[in-house]
């Protein structure tokens, strides 16, 4: 079966790292995985 993954932070300023899964078969996952903190890239 094959699977398409979306892997994002989700949430405002406390986000958590979650992964979408699509698979073939139209079937939907979504798991969190972990806390994160993303901000944003200065000086570049």
């Amino acid at each position: 079966m094959a699977r398409l993954a979306l892997v994002h932070s989700v949430g405002s300023e406390e986000q958590l790292l979650t992964v979408i899964d699509k698979y073939s078969a139209g079937q939907i996952e979504a798991r969190q995985l972990i806390p994160v903190r993303f901000s944003r890239l200065e000086g570049v």
